[in-house]
C-alpha cells in the first residue's frame, strides 16, 4: 500500500480507503464490518470514511463499535465523517453553527470516539458565504471541543474555481470529496487545476 499527504494537512493516508456508504447498517452488521475492516487493514488501509446520513447514524456506531472490539490503536487509523443530513428536524440538517456543533458531537458519541481526523461538509449551501460555515468549524476546533477534538483537520467538501480556499486561511480547506467517472469531464477540467493550485487533497468515490 502506498501512502499520500492529505492536502495541506499533514496526514498520510493510504491511497486506498474504506467508506461505510450502503453498506454498514444497510447490509453489514457488526460482525461482518469487523471482518472487512481488518482485510483491509492487513492490506495497508488506514483511512476509514462515514457520515451522519450514512443509515442514519448506525453506520458510525457500527464502525465505531468495530474498530472498538478489533482492538485497534486510535492513533493507527485516519477515520473521516461528514456533517448536513443529520436528521428530519430544521435545525438538524444544513450547515449552520448550531447544525455543524451539534451534529459533530452526535457523530462522536456514534462513533464512540474522543475525536475524528477529518470532517467534511457533506455539501455546500449555495446561498452561504463559504465563510458561514468554515467559521464554525473553527469554533470546533479551538472553542466547542478544545480538549477532545485536537487532531481534527477542517475541510469544506466542494472546491471549485470561484470558491478557492482563501489565502488568508478564511478557508481551512485540505481534501475536497466528490464523485469521479469517466464521462466527468468537469472533474479534468474545472477541480484538477483549483485543487493544483491550492494544494488540496482530493477524494473521489
Amino acid at each position: 500500500m502506498q501512502y499520500k499527504n492529505l492536502g495541506r494537512s499533514g496526514l498520510k493516508v493510504s491511497t486506498l480507503s474504506f467508506g461505510a456508504w450502503v453498506t454498514f447498517g444497510n447490509q453489514l452488521d457488526v460482525k461482518e464490518a469487523k471482518s472487512i475492516l481488518q482485510c483491509c487493514r492487513d492490506h495497508g488501509v488506514n483511512f476509514f470514511d462515514n457520515a451522519e446520513v450514512y443509515a442514519n447514524g448506525r453506520a458510525e456506531e457500527i464502525m465505531g463499535q468495530a474498530i472498538r472490539e478489533l482492538g485497534w490503536r486510535r492513533s493507527d487509523v485516519v477515520v473521516s465523517t461528514k456533517i448536513f443530513w443529520g436528521g428530519p428536524g430544521p435545525n438538524d440538517k444544513g450547515l449552520s453553527r448550531k447544525h455543524i456543533v451539534e451534529g459533530t458531537k452526535a457523530s462522536l458519541k456514534r462513533l464512540d470516539m474522543e475525536y475524528v481526523d477529518v470532517l467534511y461538509c457533506h455539501r455546500v449551501v449555495r446561498l452561504m458565504m463559504i465563510t458561514k460555515f468554515t467559521n464554525p468549524m473553527r469554533i470546533i476546533h479551538r472553542k466547542a471541543f478544545p480538549s477532545t477534538l485536537s487532531n481534527l483537520v477542517l475541510v469544506p467538501t466542494l472546491v471549485r474555481p470561484e470558491n478557492p480556499p482563501k489565502e488568508d486561511k478564511t478557508c481551512i480547506s485540505s481534501i475536497s470529496d466528490s464523485f469521479l467517472s469517466i464521462n466527468f469531464d468537469h472533474f479534468r477540467d474545472d477541480f484538477c487545476p483549483s485543487l493544483v493550485k491550492f494544494t488540496t487533497g482530493k477524494k473521489t468515490y
